[in-house]
């Protein structure tokens, strides 16, 4: 699932569908966001660039997101989809392993399918935090001896990967 926000010009009451996250165009507010699916090989979506299924779906989605903000005229408003956006299809952790003593650490990186994904943000946990920690922005610390699995989770379409650390002491 991919998480998107409604960016709300009140001036020209249009509602622009975009990745979280991205720069909201000048004149305009976060009106909140919402997750929609759109995996790879969903037959029944339409091939625009978020990947909704139908104008249907855009608009109930748009619509949740603007009753929640008391914007409840929406015969009025136009919905726009930013069509910049490139859904992610993938992400590899680089590099895949590494040896490392306690109190060394690995800088991970994410490279994105493909490589112009619009929204490349994502979670990064450890198997083993007694093993391995890891920061917000991929850097590893080993702490103890064994190995730890370090997982990247994205939060357009939840892709994952992973890096396995071994730790001596």
């Amino acid at each position: 699932m991919s998480r998107h926000q409604v960016a709300w010009n009140g001036v020209t009451r249009v509602a622009t569908v975009q990745a979280f996250g991205d720069a909201l165009p000048v004149g305009s507010v976060n009106a909140g966001n919402f997750y929609h699916d759109h995996t790879a090989g969903d037959t029944n979506k339409n091939n625009d660039a978020i990947g909704f299924n139908g104008t249907h779906v855009l608009y109930h989605h748009v619509r949740d997101v603007m009753y929640a903000n008391n914007i409840l005229d929406m015969g009025n408003v136009t919905i726009a989809e930013d069509v910049t956006y490139v859904a992610l299809t993938g992400v590899d952790v680089g590099p895949s392993t590494s040896a490392k003593t306690v109190g060394q650490t690995q800088q991970l990186t994410v490279t994105p399918t493909p490589g112009g994904a619009s929204n490349v943000t994502g979670v990064w946990t450890t198997s083993h935090p007694s093993r391995a920690t890891v920061s917000s922005t991929g850097l590893v610390t080993a702490v103890g001896a064994g190995v730890a699995t370090i997982t990247f989770t994205s939060t357009d379409g939840g892709f994952t990967d992973t890096h396995a650390m071994t730790v001596t002491v």
